[in-house]
């Protein structure tokens, strides 16, 4: 049976501008991949009350990718040169065959 909840402490951050400190949450690990959540998720947090947060996924990482692609496709549409377009934000992308050839390599 998987925990339905985490305990976490918050963490404190440092201001320059205001010279203070203010609360920092600090959310990671395998288990926000149990809990729904993945790398690329586009989240909203909500207080609707003191002392509580909600976060829920307002745009999973496909339906960002596949906005970001047709946009980048429509923009490149009549464009000359060879263009590389990546379907991941952390995929390496490049249109130099002798870069391309040399990353192989290694």
């Amino acid at each position: 049976m998987k925990k339905e909840s985490r305990t976490i402490m918050l963490s404190k951050a440092w201001s320059d501008s205001c010279r203070t400190c203010f609360p920092l949450v600090r959310l990671k690990g395998f288990w926000l991949t149990d809990f729904g959540f993945h790398v690329g998720d586009q989240v909203t947090v909500t207080s609707p009350e003191p002392h509580t947060l909600i976060m829920r996924v307002t745009k999973s990482a496909e339906e960002f990718r596949q906005e970001n692609l047709a946009a980048i496709e429509e923009q490149f549409k009549n464009h000359k040169s060879p263009v590389k377009i990546t379907t991941h934000p952390y995929e390496s992308a490049t249109t130099n065959p002798k870069k391309s050839a040399r990353l192989s390599e290694k």
